[in-house]
């Protein structure tokens, strides 16, 4: 199974997934499981551009900040669809441009400018108003908000709806979406 990720991919696999669950691994294996899953091929991304291309797909990477760090986000684009899924990430004006004309932009939203100033981290996500903005100047067809960190500290169950809200009301030419587990989508 190809992987790709960070540079370290491949010793976070081996030392937190294979050595963590060797009792697990052997035992699924002694009962008849396939080891050809956990054979995996790794391939590290160490800067930002193309990623891997098929006949049938390209992806292609964007690496921002995030607390100092670079973290890299995906652009997938296939004959007939464009998917974009950001990582945690400060505003970066070149997210326009990568997210440009995506079919859905899957993209971390924390919390509100309000929440951030509570928070030490707060600086290092993007804000609701920074991803209709995002969305809007990309003409982005469908946004979906992930890594709802705000959704941990509110006492409103409605928090992230009210964020998404927050996104239609700059971007009212998408649609905006709050994720929930097991969603899937029809490009």
């Amino acid at each position: 199974m190809p992987i790709f990720g960070p540079k370290g991919i491949d010793a976070f696999l081996e030392n937190g997934l294979r050595q963590a669950y060797a009792d697990d691994i052997k035992s699924r294996i002694a009962h008849g499981k396939s080891w050809e899953g956990l054979d995996w091929d790794t391939h590290e991304i160490a800067k930002e551009g193309l990623v891997r291309e098929t006949d049938s797909f390209i992806i292609d990477s964007l690496a921002t900040q995030h607390a100092g760090l670079l973290n890299y986000n995906y652009r997938i684009t296939t004959p007939s669809s464009k998917i974009v899924i950001t990582s945690d990430s400060e505003p970066d004006p070149r997210l326009i441009d990568f997210c440009r004309d995506a079919d859905l932009l899957v993209i971390e939203c924390s919390g509100t400018k309000e929440f951030y100033d509570t928070q030490a981290w707060g600086g290092w996500h993007m804000t609701p108003e920074d991803v209709g903005r995002i969305a809007r100047e990309a003409g982005v067809k469908k946004v979906v908000l992930k890594h709802l960190v705000i959704e941990s500290f509110s006492s409103d169950p409605d928090v992230s709806e009210k964020m998404a809200e927050t996104i239609r009301s700059l971007h009212p030419d998408g649609e905006t979406l709050v994720a929930e587990d097991g969603m899937r989508f029809d490009l």
